[in-house]
């Protein structure tokens, strides 16, 4: 009777484009890139909360300040979220991602251009710097999370989802290296975040290409369908 009930459900061709559309995230290539161009253009902030005071030490003994204050002004920004969306609203999610990698890219830049800076002007510069920092942040983690969202497939949403988190994992873990990384010099922090934004802000628009473009375009959400 099992036997039978199990075929009788195999053969339902219902049944058999159910698990068609459940295919595993391991299998949906468009997806497993955006959740590494995730990990690239998320691991900017991570660095700043775990390295930057190291870096500003290594190199200019007392502007440690500018780190403090800048993860606190980058907390504050996130405020602006809803303002950023609203303006940008128009925009393709692929090319607001890209934008705000390009701006990951030049606040590695900035910060990485300190080492040529006299010691008391370390400080205000990194601070300043952060104004990029805050504008690609808000850029990226204003859209990801809704194209993630958008861009799983309805039949096993919860699945892709979960392995999506994953992205910010990996930047979390590679993080902490990128301080260990100084011992070797204090440029090669930044040029590993910069090379990571600017891979992932190009990398980005290639990937959306092949993404379902609901899941691209402003505002679009997916299909709703419950999993059984």
């Amino acid at each position: 009777m099992i036997v039978r009930e199990w075929c009788s459900f195999a053969g339902n061709p219902r049944n058999v484009s159910l698990r068609g559309r459940r295919s595993p995230v391991w299998r949906n290539r468009p997806y497993l890139a955006l959740i590494v161009v995730a990990g690239l253009l998320g691991l900017p902030v991570d660095f700043l909360l775990v390295g930057m005071a190291v870096y500003l030490r290594e190199l200019a003994p007392g502007s440690e300040w500018a780190a403090g204050v800048g993860i606190t002004a980058l907390t504050a920004t996130s405020l602006l979220t809803v303002t950023v969306v609203r303006v940008t609203g128009h925009w393709r999610r692929t090319t607001a991602m890209a934008l705000g990698g390009c701006c990951l890219a030049g606040w590695a830049v900035a910060s990485g251009a300190a080492i040529w800076l006299p010691s008391s002007w370390v400080g205000p510069w990194a601070l300043a710097s952060m104004v990029l920092l805050a504008a690609g942040s808000l850029l990226f983690g204003s859209r990801v999370n809704a194209l993630a969202e958008a861009a799983a497939p309805a039949a096993s949403r919860g699945r892709h989802l979960a392995a999506f988190q994953y992205a910010f994992t990996a930047a979390a873990l590679l993080a902490p290296l990128l301080v260990s990384a100084m011992a070797v010099g204090l440029w090669l922090p930044w040029l590993v975040v910069g090379a990571a934004s600017a891979v992932g802000a190009a990398a980005i628009l290639f990937v959306g290409r092949r993404l379902p473009q609901h899941a691209v375009h402003p505002g679009g959400h997916a299909p709703e369908q419950h999993e059984e």
